[in-house]
C-alpha cells in the first residue's frame, strides 16, 4: 500500500502530472488519486499497458526533433511502482562512475571525475568521446528481458506497448520510450557493466597502468581516458564495440572521436 501511495504522489506531482496519455486522463482529485491507488493493487498477471503517446520536442539548439513518450497516468503509476523495486537494485550494481539520472548524483560530479582525472601534469590526455548511435530507441528488448530482474509480464508490457503517432498506431520491437518513469532506470543498467568490461579488456591483454584508463558516463554519453591511442584502438574501442552490440547498440562514428 505504501509504494502504491509513493508511486501516485510521484507521477501528479512531477512536472508532467497534468499531461494526459492517449485516454485523456488525469488524476487531479484526492478521489481520482486513491481510486488510483486501489486499482494498482490489482493482479499485475493481468495487467496490459496502453500505447505511449509521442510528440515530437526540440533537441537541444541542433535545429532537429526528438521523440517523446506519454503514456497513460495508470501506466505511469505502474513504472513508478515497479521502479521503486528497481531503482535499489541499480543503485547497488551500477558503475562507479556512472552519473546520469542516479538518486544524489548530477552533470557536476561527472565533470567533477573527468577533470580528476586529468588535472595531474602526468595524468593521461587521450580521451575517447563517444557517441552510442540511437540509444533509447535501438536497445535489444531480449537482452532487457534476460537480464532486468523485473517481472517478466509486466516488463514485456513496458516495452512492447507501441505508440500512438499523428493518429496512427506503431508497434515497437526496440528500445524504451523516453518519456517513460522506469526507462532512465532500465537505460542505466543496460550500460552497467562497461566500466568492468574495459577493465577486463586491458587485462588480458596485459597493459601496463591499466589503472590510469577510466571510464567516466553519463547516462549514454561517456568518455574513456587513456594513455596512448594504441590502447584504444586496439584493446578498449573493440571492447566498447562488442559491449554495446550485445545489448543492440553501436557507435555513431560521425559523433564519435579520440580527442586531446
Amino acid at each position: 500500500m505504501a509504494a502504491r501511495l509513493l508511486a501516485v504522489k510521484q507521477v501528479t506531482s512531477n512536472q508532467g502530472g497534468e499531461t494526459p496519455g492517449i485516454d485523456g486522463i488525469t488524476w487531479q482529485t484526492d478521489e481520482a488519486k486513491m481510486a488510483a491507488v486501489i486499482a494498482l493493487g490489482a493482479k499485475h498477471s493481468t495487467y496490459k499497458a496502453s500505447p505511449v503517446k509521442r510528440v515530437l520536442i526540440p533537441k537541444g539548439n541542433t535545429g532537429k526533433m526528438r521523440p517523446l513518450a506519454i503514456p497513460t497516468m495508470f501506466d505511469r503509476g505502474m513504472q513508478a511502482l515497479y521502479n521503486l523495486a528497481l531503482q535499489p537494485i541499480a543503485e547497488v550494481t551500477g558503475d562507479s562512475n556512472s552519473f546520469g539520472f542516479r538518486v544524489g548524483r548530477s552533470a557536476h560530479d561527472a565533470a567533477q571525475a573527468l577533470y580528476d582525472s586529468i588535472k595531474s601534469p602526468t595524468a593521461p590526455k587521450l580521451i575517447f568521446d563517444a557517441d552510442i548511435k540511437g540509444f533509447f530507441d535501438n536497445i535489444s528488448h531480449d537482452w532487457i528481458m534476460a537480464n532486468i530482474p523485473l517481472n517478466n509480464h509486466v516488463l514485456n508490457e513496458f516495452l512492447k506497448a507501441g505508440f500512438i503517432h499523428e493518429f496512427s498506431f506503431n508497434e515497437t520491437e526496440f528500445g524504451v520510450p523516453q518519456g517513460g518513469i522506469i526507462s532512465p532506470t532500465i537505460a542505466n543498467m543496460v550500460l552497467d557493466g562497461l566500466e568492468r568490461t574495459v577493465s577486463n579488456s586491458l587485462v588480458r591483454a596485459k597493459v601496463m597502468l591499466a589503472s590510469r584508463v577510466r571510464v567516466i558516463r553519463y547516462a549514454d554519453d561517456f568518455v574513456i581516458v587513456a594513455t596512448h591511442q594504441w590502447i584504444l584502438d586496439s584493446v578498449v574501442i573493440p571492447a566498447v564495440k562488442k559491449f554495446l552490440a550485445e545489448r543492440g547498440l553501436a557507435l555513431n562514428v560521425d559523433k564519435t572521436k579520440i580527442v586531446n
